[in-house]
């Protein structure tokens, strides 16, 4: 036996063979296995949240409600699936959710951009506290468009089914979110004395 996390797993257990377990535990109403569900998944799911939510309050307001909704639909996990990705998805939605009425309403306006060409060596040492801020400081419209885009890998086509807009306003709004965030970067780097306007 070894123990990974906070249980004990038999050598010859696979990965999938454990989630489907921890799962089932979970459906069973099994409170050390929801437990271990939520600790397993939290941190990375914080991240996420954190990366879309202006503050780590609003993003711990939305990981609770989001392991609410793992936890109430639970039931309809297809164990054929990621459990990571099933939860990371309910965490993406469950923010949109919040702000699905400000994305729609925003104007479409004009976007600024900064090129950061040559610039790759320098925006490398950035932190990532420091790039946490430049994505959190980006509009809601444009941080939640360049984080399914950029972060999640979802198609514009995509983006717009889940915000519920017309097909055009991902594509516009990921090209002004990523020169809202290269002049976000551009003033972080600017700050730091790497070159001068």
């Amino acid at each position: 036996m070894m123990k990974q996390g906070n249980e004990f797993l038999s050598a010859d257990t696979s990965p999938q063979e454990e989630v489907n377990s921890l799962v089932q535990k979970c459906l069973n109403q099994d409170s050390k296995a929801q437990e271990d569900l939520y600790n397993r998944f939290a941190p990375k799911m914080y991240g996420i949240c954190l990366r879309y939510s202006e503050s780590i309050k609003e993003a711990e307001k939305v990981l609770e409600k989001a392991f609410v909704k793992v936890f109430k639909n639970l039931k309809n996990f297809d164990t054929a699936e990621s459990l990571e990705s099933w939860i990371k998805n309910i965490c993406v939605e469950t923010y949109i959710s919040t702000k699905r009425q400000k994305l729609n309403k925003l104007p479409l306006g004009k976007g600024q951009d900064r090129d950061l060409s040559g610039l790759d060596e320098e925006v490398n040492k950035l932190s990532q506290e420091v790039l946490l801020k430049c994505i959190q400081s980006l509009p809601l419209d444009l941080r939640v468009v360049w984080n399914l885009s950029e972060q999640e890998g979802y198609q514009e086509k995509e983006i717009a089914t889940l915000i519920r807009c017309s097909d055009n306003i991902p594509k516009i709004r990921k090209e002004q979110a990523q020169g809202a965030f290269n002049t976000k970067i551009w003033e972080v780097l600017h700050q730091k004395g790497v070159f001068s306007e």
